[in-house]
């Protein structure tokens, strides 16, 4: 989840799942692998939502409004491999960010994937092709510009 409180918000949920089903766990598999599938269900309903989509909608709004509004006086962040990862799966929708974390971070295969958001292997297939060519153009097109403000040798910027 690209917000923390969000994020938050979630675990809560989670752990709140966890102690009311626990006694229906069968011990058939790991608990932090039946914990994980609580956890990922718990984060693909919140993106199924249409108040989250709404909420998307406002806020992509006011945020347009705002960078417009301050213009030149927002300042690069600084310089970090990882910001720009997460700037770059920022740029994708909600279900190709997803798709991209389950398949490429937590090893889900496509048919899990597929299975988890109720859709066949080649949605799973078609929206991580997607989100790769999204994320290599967003790599290709920042390769070139300068991210972070450099340093002169004397300390002074």
């Amino acid at each position: 989840m690209a917000n923390r409180a969000v994020a938050e918000d979630l675990f809560q949920d989670t752990m709140m799942t966890l102690f009311e089903k626990l006694p229906q766990f069968r011990g058939e598999a790991p608990l932090g692998a039946w914990l994980k599938q609580i956890a990922v269900s718990k984060c693909l309903m919140f993106l199924r939502s249409p108040w989250h989509r709404l909420r998307l909608r406002v806020e992509n709004d006011s945020e347009l409004e705002i960078a417009q509004g301050l213009g030149a006086l927002i300042t690069p962040a600084p310089c970090v491999e990882g910001l720009d990862v997460e700037r770059a799966l920022a740029s994708l929708s909600a279900t190709a960010r997803a798709v991209v974390w389950l398949y490429e971070v937590e090893g889900y295969s496509h048919e899990e994937i597929a299975r988890l958001f109720g859709r066949t292997v080649s949605f799973s297939k078609s929206q991580l092709a997607r989100a790769h060519v999204k994320l290599r153009d967003w790599f290709e097109s920042t390769r070139g510009k300068q991210t972070c403000t450099p340093i002169q040798s004397n300390g002074k910027v």
